[in-house]
């Protein structure tokens, strides 16, 4: 089912109005409607959800000091040539999330068919065609840790990577 945040937001969505719901403090104001609700708060809330059950291939997840927004994690992989390193990871969610999929790059270098130079990541369950309101980070962890133990040589974005 849908978290609470994603109720409270596609609830704004659809009746196109913004609640009169008034949150607490938030970066010290008193935030008021749906953009208060998400998302600032939905990625808190997962976050919290998955510090408290960390994968295994997961370390260090936490959001940036100066924007929640942001989140930092170390991505372990389990399988050659990758399980040899530990790859930063930003997580970047945008304003109008979850009606948009966050952005994934890699910080640390990583050669990988399906990584660019830029640390871009060809993730079909963030695609704009794909992203569906429902979906959680943690699924999105998830197929990214797929993605670098087995690589999609059908959609690489570098050509003889891996």
């Amino acid at each position: 089912g849908l978290s609470l945040c994603q109720l409270l937001s596609l609830r704004g969505f659809l009746f196109g109005t913004r609640d009169s719901l008034l949150l607490g403090q938030a970066n010290g104001q008193l935030k008021e409607g749906r953009r208060a609700i998400c998302p600032r708060l939905c990625p808190l809330q997962e976050l919290e959800d998955l510090q408290a059950e960390l994968p295994p291939y997961l370390r260090n997840l936490f959001s940036d000091d100066a924007d929640v927004l942001v989140w930092h994690v170390l991505l372990l992989p389990e399988e050659p040539p990758y399980n040899l390193k530990a790859f930063h990871v930003r997580i970047s969610f945008p304003e109008d999330y979850p009606f948009k999929p966050p952005t994934v790059t890699f910080t640390t270098r990583i050669y990988h068919p399906n990584v660019g130079q830029d640390g871009s990541v060809c993730l079909p369950i963030i695609s704009r065609e794909n992203w569906q309101l429902h979906t959680k980070t943690s699924q999105v962890l998830e197929a990214l840790s797929v993605l670098v133990n087995r690589p999609d040589l059908r959609q690489p974005i570098r050509l003889g990577g891996a």
